[in-house]
């Protein structure tokens, strides 16, 4: 009977468990695994003496769908279109000027060459101070070798005709550009190489225009200059031989012709003071004249090594220097160490009641750029920096002589080093000798060599 019992309630058992199987078929999934853990604990209840409970199945769960299952098949998995460039540059960006993009080429070509070599006379050396501000910006190693320019260009010229080409840059006076660089085609012409707007802008410049000092306007260009007073007056004097108050009546060169104190000058006929004589030969009051009375007289010593007039000067074998070959900031230098010299011009200049010429023949107002240089691009980004404001005021600030000529720049306002008595006046219209009627440095230098060989042969 018990057993009658059983099986009936063991087939109602099984007719529902298989009508809810049937049910469940149908059912959600999270509704069929709850169903089959409590089935699965029924049957076992009815079937089974073991205590140990069956473990319960843990869903798998159904993973999130990933971004390349919610795209669709023909969609490309980058978001920026297919046409789209892909500059960082947003399209309503406006496009890069000419120069913005030649700039961009020069540096990373010039980087590339990783050096700048410059020569010349004695700006050569006084470049090193302020060419660190060139190297800790852009990278690139500014190697430079100064002295003797007689020395220089020969050397120079003897590796050219070697077929070797080892510098980019020139820094020497207007003498050395005239007599020896053109003539022996070393030089390039500075105007194509010159690309940013600043630098290109004329009214950025005084007078106005581009002051060139060779004949050819294309390759000595002047980038600063001071105002050599009624005449290009005297140097340092040496203040154990002569007193300021003896200095002091001097207002012009003429006042020098006549005196009977020992005079040391380098010749017109020599590698230094070319810009001296420059403007003795082309200054509306001194000229030929001038020149034939000063050379003939017999109390002036003739040299061309700076050092040794450097030293003869403050040793006292001098009174005083005219046109000396001079090494930038030595006199300033021993002066500061207690040296007995005085810079005539310097005690002078307050006195002039009118401004003279702008002059600036000297190595340290001019700059050349060499044919062939060994580092086009570093040539070519160096010239644009250089003419720049930033370049500019780099040499005035970063500059180790006492006063250096001022920028040719009207923008240039930190003066630096420049002796504020030899800032111009803003508001002054200074004549320039270079746009004077007729100015030809070469013919002018060339007039006083030629006087000085016919009155002293």
């Amino acid at each position: 009977m018990v057993m009658m019992m059983f099986m009936m309630t063991l087939g109602k058992t099984r007719g529902f468990v298989e009508t809810r199987r049937r049910r469940l078929m149908r059912a959600p999934t999270a509704v069929l695994v709850t169903m089959g853990a409590t089935l699965g604990l029924l049957l076992a209840a009815c079937g089974s003496s073991d205590p140990t409970p069956t473990p319960t199945p843990t869903p798998t769960p159904t993973p999130s769908p990933s971004v390349a299952a919610v795209q669709e098949p023909d969609q490309p998995a980058a978001v920026q279109a297919p046409d789209q460039p892909a500059a960082v540059q947003a399209p309503d960006q406006p496009a890069k000027e000419p120069w913005e993009i030649e700039w961009e080429e020069t540096l990373a070509a010039a980087q590339e060459e990783g050096s700048l070599i410059v020569v010349g006379g004695s700006a050569a050396v006084e470049m090193r101070t302020w060419a660190k501000v060139f190297t800790e910006k852009f990278g690139i190693e500014v190697r430079t070798s100064g002295g003797s320019s007689d020395k220089i260009t020969g050397r120079v010229l003897a590796e050219r005709d070697a077929g070797r080409y080892t510098i980019d840059l020139f820094l020497s006076g207007s003498g050395t550009v005239v007599r020896t660089l053109v003539p022996g085609g070393v030089l390039q012409p500075i105007e194509p190489l010159l690309f940013l707007p600043e630098v290109t802008d004329l009214s950025l410049w005084v007078p106005g225009e581009r002051p060139w000092l060779d004949k050819e306007k294309q390759y000595a260009f002047q980038f600063a200059g001071n105002d050599p007073g009624p005449g290009s007056m005297p140097g340092w004097f040496n203040t154990n031989r002569l007193s300021v108050e003896e200095v002091l009546p001097l207002r012009t060169l003429w006042d020098l012709v006549g005196k009977d104190w020992r005079i040391v000058s380098t010749p017109p006929t020599g590698s230094g003071g070319s810009g001296a004589w420059i403007t003795a030969s082309t200054h509306p009051d001194l000229g030929e004249e001038w020149m034939e009375a000063f050379f003939k007289m017999p109390n002036v010593v003739w040299m061309e090594e700076a050092r040794v007039i450097i030293d003869g000067v403050i040793r006292g074998s001098y009174d005083i220097e005219f046109a000396g070959s001079s090494l930038p900031g030595e006199f300033e230098r021993l002066q500061a160490a207690g040296a007995p010299i005085e810079n005539g011009e310097d005690i002078l200049r307050d006195l002039w009641e009118t401004p003279g010429m702008i002059g600036g023949g000297g190595s340290g107002n001019l700059v050349s750029a060499v044919a062939n240089p060994k580092n086009p691009n570093a040539q070519k980004l160096w010239l644009n920096w250089f003419l720049s404001k930033e370049g500019q005021t780099a040499r005035h600030v970063h500059g180790t002589v006492r006063d250096p000529s001022q920028s040719l720049r009207r923008d240039v306002t930190d003066m630096g080093y420049v002796d504020p008595r030899n800032i111009r006046d803003p508001e002054a219209n200074y004549p320039f000798e270079f746009l004077q009627e007729g100015f030809d440095a070469e013919k002018a230098l060339q007039d006083a060599a030629d006087l000085f060989k016919q009155v002293r042969p």
